[in-house]
């Protein structure tokens, strides 16, 4: 029927782009072409076609379909019936499949039946399964009419992105493909038997498995999310393969065929992977991997009290923990020397609520790890106080992707010198948003939190005796005081060098300077370009007159050589930076060379060895002083003496 339906449907090139036939039922696009048309098309050929219907309430490929949210969503098609008191196994069989069908979601079900199917009793079809069969198959049947998970969206888009949850357990491996917010497909695989892989493998296995899932799909940007630690720590090392991956034990080489596996898939396909890890509890295949915990308890194993009977009479559980205050594996084992009917989950309860094994030594909780870091640069400081070679030092490093490192040496450790400092930084480079620092008494002082507030600035403390709680300085100072000890150098300078150099590879976007300054910094071994000499009035080496300090209209100017030029205005003479408005080039004429000359021959043969020109003779010659061509400093009188008449005066 597949077949004919689609051999008469591509009869026309019109009708063939504006449908989608799957068995006898045919979805039309009323935008391309009109129902009546499709109709009439069959009808040419043959076919019969029961009155079209609007998706919206209505039903196709074995799903009923409704608007919901904007939406149109899918469910179930088909009625759930009443599971019969006997089943044989090809029934269970066929009310396994009856239950996930063709269905492209189906939740928990998919392993629960699958589950149900290995463990049913019996060896051929038409074996009876038993009591206990038949009870979990019912209580499945009662999950589904409460809540079926056979539910989800109806049209998906043709993204070419999507998100895949990957998850495994010592029973399944599960796989949901999720885009735009919906879950598409999902697949669930129960582990073999004989599967005594590690759990880290299985957690591959899980990955790959939902790589070929969203490559079904034509996906090019995936985002992998898994609970798994360790699978994390492989899958950035084959995607960003900035390092080799490490792997002992046993399944090393199955490990590492696997990683190549992926690699090739990346390489070949050209796949944007990424990789999230996120707790299980919000790992949405994790519900694809678990069955109902009462399913896997042994039959051997039945509840009890906390009192159980022996041979000896009445044994007090609770008693017998109070003995030595074991753990549950432990006080279970001597629990079974004297009653070996005694429950695993009776040890737990009494462990569990015994108030010295909470109070003494309790055994290690797990929570969800923060994160510290932050997306964006220049929003949250990772302040600290430090000391290094008995000077202190408060260390501010950004949060962010740059990482971006201050240090400055404190004159004390008190609260306001530590505001002095922040508030220095934040005058030079703008408020943070958030500023996480330890428990010091200066950082809950009075002083630092009324400079927050006029900055506007969220303060965050890390939890006491946890110095993971602001692992990034702390971090930061093991680095900038190893560089700092190695090179015999200040931490200032280390800092300086740590700002300069990138934090992964080669990478220029990880240079920590570069994410905040829009300047690169140079390399104080780079000789920068210099720039073009520009010409002077005077050449090099030439005498001018100099225009003496408070000089006035009578004032002599005095002679002085062109030592250096700086610019066409600036220029040095006699080493100091004049400008080219307070000097003059000195011209002679021809009889003032000769007499010039002369005067300087007669100073020489009296010893003077000082040939400074005809103002320095004429001094001499008059018996003045000889005066350095230095720059004088500028001698003010007092305004007291503004009444009062002196010699210079007159």
């Amino acid at each position: 029927m597949t077949k004919i339906l689609k051999t008469v449907l591509g009869k026309s090139e019109k009708i063939k782009r504006a449908t989608n036939s799957y068995i006898d039922d045919i979805l039309v696009d009323e935008t391309k072409v009109a129902t009546g048309e499709v109709v009439a098309h069959l009808k040419d050929f043959g076919l019969a076609t029961k009155p079209p219907e609007p998706l919206d309430g209505g039903a196709a490929l074995g799903l009923k379909l409704e608007q919901i949210g904007g939406e149109l969503q899918f469910r179930r098609g088909n009625e759930i019936a009443e599971i019969p008191d006997l089943l044989t196994r090809r029934e269970l069989f066929s009310l396994c499949g009856k239950l996930v069908g063709h269905y492209p979601v189906a939740g928990w079900l998919r392993v629960a039946s699958s589950y149900i199917k290995r463990h049913a009793e019996g060896s051929g079809w038409d074996d009876q399964v038993g009591e206990a069969t038949v009870s979990k198959m019912k209580e499945v049947f009662q999950m589904v009419k409460r809540d079926d998970p056979v539910k989800g969206c109806w049209h998906v888009r043709g993204e070419r992105s999507g998100v895949v949850w990957c998850d495994a357990s010592s029973l399944a491996l599960g796989v949901v493909l999720e885009m735009n917010n919906n879950v598409v497909e999902d697949a669930a695989w129960l582990r073999k038997k004989d599967d005594y892989n590690h759990i880290n493998v299985a957690e591959l296995e899980a990955v790959l498995k939902g790589i070929n899932l969203a490559l079904k799909w034509e996906l090019q940007t995936i985002e992998l999310k898994t609970d798994s630690a360790t699978v994390n720590g492989w899958m950035k090392s084959v995607i960003s393969e900035d390092k080799r991956v490490r792997t002992k034990g046993a399944a090393e080489m199955i490990v590492k065929r696997r990683l190549g596996n992926l690699r090739d898939l990346i390489s070949e396909y050209d796949l944007a992977l990424s990789v999230t890890l996120v707790p299980t509890m919000k790992n949405k295949a994790d519900a694809l991997t678990r069955v109902k915990k009462a399913w896997l308890v042994p039959r051997t194993e039945r509840k009890v009290g906390s009192t159980t009977a022996c041979c000896a009479g009445t044994v007090n559980l609770r008693d017998m923990h109070n003995m030595h205050h074991m753990g549950v594996e432990r006080t279970l084992y001597l629990a079974r020397k004297v009653d070996p009917m005694v429950s695993r989950l009776a040890v737990k309860d009494v462990v569990r609520s015994c108030d010295n094994c909470q109070s003494i030594d309790p055994a290690p909780s797990v929570h969800e790890a923060g994160e510290v870091s932050v997306g964006d640069n220049w929003r949250r400081l990772a302040v600290d106080m430090t000391h290094y070679r008995h000077l202190p030092y408060l260390s501010m490093v950004d949060c962010g992707p740059g990482r971006l490192a201050i240090w400055r040496e404190l004159r004390g450790e008190s609260a306001v010198e530590i505001a002095k400092v922040l508030h220095s930084v934040f005058l030079e480079r703008g408020p943070v948003d958030e500023v996480l620092m330890d428990n010091g008494a200066a950082f809950h002082s009075e002083t630092l939190k009324r400079m927050f507030d006029k900055w506007n600035i969220h303060r965050l403390f890390r939890a006491a005796y946890r110095p993971g709680g602001n692992g990034i300085v702390e971090r930061n100072h093991r680095t900038i005081k190893a560089i700092a000890e190695k090179g015999n150098i200040t931490p200032t300078e280390a800092v300086y060098w740590y700002n300069m150099t990138p934090r992964s590879g080669q990478t220029e976007a990880s240079v920590p300077q570069q994410s905040v300054f829009r300047y690169n910094w140079r390399h104080p071994d780079v000789v920068p370009a210099m720039m073009d000499v520009e010409s002077a009035p005077v050449k090099l080496g030439e005498e001018v007159w100099v225009k003496p300090p408070s000089a006035r209209c009578t004032t002599r100017w005095k002679t002085g050589e062109v030592t250096d030029i700086n610019s066409r205005n600036n220029v040095s003479v006699d080493g100091m930076p004049r400008h080219v408005l307070d000097i003059r080039r000195i011209i002679r004429g021809s009889s003032q060379s000769e007499e010039s000359s002369t005067e300087d021959g007669g100073q020489s043969n009296e010893g003077s060895n000082d040939g400074s020109g005809e103002e320095d003779v004429g001094r001499e010659a008059a018996g003045e002083e000889h005066q350095h061509r230095y720059p004088t400093r500028e001698r003010r009188p007092p305004a007291w003496m503004a009444d009062y008449e002196t010699e210079e005066d007159c």
